[in-house]
């Protein structure tokens, strides 16, 4: 007669080689993978709740899980203590529990933080709290659909953080466009993502800060630039004039501006500026326009040799700071009547040792 064995407990493992706790399901670890990979969430979660039954293995599992599943195991009553406490580890589960908490500086900081996920940041985005709000306005993480949402927010501040947001749609960039308030409007205008048909539209706001964030935007097209070059703020020149894709052109037209030698100033600055506009600006009638060719990598060295003859210190002190200020310029500029022009000689890289030594024996170069 054959006798009727107990089955043992690894009985229940099919093509698995860990052996289980008590309680393990059909098909092993292997099984559970399988079972993971189900589009029922509900599904899902039973078997993250089995994964207790594997050890440290199956809380391997349960650690890999989506942030939608971990948030329903965490739910479930069915769920065993030592997933609950593994949960409790988690990172963006601690700010799962901080984005319900009851003070809403913790819920902003969660709102803020670059870290949070898109599922918890779109139920703050339901926040009563409108500084909560404004934080999810701003975060890269938020998905276009709660910035869609936010863009009708009855708040200033939240609509003009959904304005700058690099991720916020064009169809929320083209209503907030048109918002009442020139603080939203200059938000899109600011935005790196705005569509260049708005960006031509705002450089014809009523609002001079509006068309200053356009000035100074990367992507306006040449036509707005053009426009806003003629300006009559001479703030919204000067960001035409800082812009590193207005053209030569522009820049020429710039360098004669007559209104404001701040306009006039950042022409000499910009890096992409030629020689030949540096030449004009040189002998510019305001002395801060020249300190900043003087300082200009691209000023050639006939400017420069000039410059350094300038009856302005301050100017002189420029040339000592270019980088291609040569050792001739930099010997006689070392012999200036003003010490903190000397001063700028010994903290120019190019300068060499024996000038350095020259310096510190001078009785105002910084010596003992």
């Amino acid at each position: 007669m054959t006798e009727n064995k107990k089955p043992k407990e690894t009985d229940a493992v099919l093509g698995g080689q860990t052996t289980p706790k008590r309680g393990a399901v059909l098909g092993g670890i292997e099984g559970l993978k399988q079972r993971l990979k189900n589009s029922n969430q509900q599904e899902r979660v039973i078997a993250l709740q089995q994964a207790v039954q594997y050890g440290d293995e199956g809380l391997k599992l349960v650690a890999g899980a989506t942030f939608g599943d971990k948030c329903e195991l965490a739910k479930a009553d069915q769920t065993p203590p030592e997933i609950l406490a593994l949960l409790d580890q988690d990172p963006i589960f601690r700010l799962k529990k901080r984005s319900e908490d009851s003070n809403w500086n913790v819920r902003s900081k969660v709102a803020s933080n670059p870290n949070t996920p898109p599922e918890i940041l779109q139920q703050l985005a339901r926040d009563e709290n409108t500084n909560v709000r404004s934080k999810v306005a701003s975060n890269p993480n938020t998905p276009p659909e709660n910035l869609q949402q936010l863009a009708q927010d009855e708040d200033t501040n939240v609509r003009q953080k959904v304005a700058s947001n690099p991720n916020t749609p064009s169809e929320a960039l083209q209503q907030l466009a048109r918002d009442k308030d020139w603080v939203v409007r200059s938000g899109v205008a600011s935005n790196p993502n705005t569509p260049l048909e708005l960006l031509q539209q705002l450089a014809q706001d009523k609002d001079s800060i509006v068309r200053k964030e356009v000035a100074s935007n990367p992507n306006p097209s040449p036509k707005a630039l053009q426009q806003l070059a003629r300006d009559k703020y001479c703030g919204v020149r000067q960001k035409v004039a800082s812009n590193p894709n207005t053209p030569l052109e522009l820049l020429q037209q710039l360098a004669r501006d007559e209104d404001g030698w701040v306009v006039r100033k950042q022409v000499a600055s910009q890096p992409k500026t030629s020689p030949e506009i540096l030449q004009q600006l040189a002998q510019d009638e305001d002395e801060r326009v020249r300190a900043r060719v003087a300082s200009n990598p691209n000023t050639p060295l006939e400017l420069l040799q000039q410059l350094a003859r300038d009856e302005y210190g301050w100017v002189r002190e420029e040339v000592t700071s270019n980088p291609n200020t040569p050792l001739e310029l930099l010997q006689q500029l070392a012999r200036d009547e003003h010490e903190w022009v000397r001063k700028e000689v010994a903290s120019n890289p190019n300068t060499p040792l024996e000038l350095l030594q020259q310096l510190a024996r001078d009785e105002y170069g910084g010596g003992t």
